[in-house]
This record gives C-alpha cells, structure tokens and sequence, in this order.
C-alpha cells in the first residue's frame, strides 16, 4: 500500500509517527446506498465524514472523505487503512488513500 511510501517520507522529514494528527481518507462506491452504509461503519469507529458528493465518474460515483486523528506508524495506519479497505471492497467500492 502507498502507507509505507508515506510514512517514509514523513520519517525523512524528522516527523514524530506516534503523535496523532487528523489523517485524510477517499473512497468511491457505486451506489449512495453503498457510501452511507461505509459511512455509518466508519462512524462507528469515530471516523468523520469531510464531505460525501456524487463526482459523476462512473461506475464509482460516489465519493466519500472521511478523517479522524491517528497515529502514522507504520503497524498503526495500516491497520486503519485494512479496514476501510475491507469495508469498502464489502461494499463495492474502492479505497483511494
């Protein structure tokens, strides 16, 4: 995953890892029936939602930017990042970063 790929660049610039701070994910779905179910499980993990619009590229119309303040270690975001991941591939969409 592109996680490796930035917490090294951050790692590089003498980043603190372990320090939480707001992280930024997109995801696409089909469908908006599809985008409020991820939303409602994201939530459920105290995720927010930044914004959900429909962006009009088919077939992943939907895009949803959800963020909540996390570590960037390494172990730590890609646990986050395999969830959503996960979820979104339940649901017919695609995890963006």
């Amino acid at each position: 995953m592109n996680d490796t790929k930035v917490v090294l660049q951050l790692q590089g610039y003498g980043d603190v890892l372990s320090t939480p701070r707001r992280v930024d994910h997109w995801l696409y779905f089909r469908s908006n029936d599809e985008a409020n179910a991820f939303i409602k499980q994201a939530k459920g993990i105290g995720f927010s939602v930044e914004q959900q619009v429909k962006n009009g590229i088919a077939p992943l119309l939907y895009q949803v930017q959800i963020y909540r303040d996390d570590s960037v270690e390494l172990n730590a975001i890609n646990a986050v990042t395999s969830k959503l991941v996960s979820w979104a591939i339940e649901l017919n969409g695609e995890y963006d970063g």
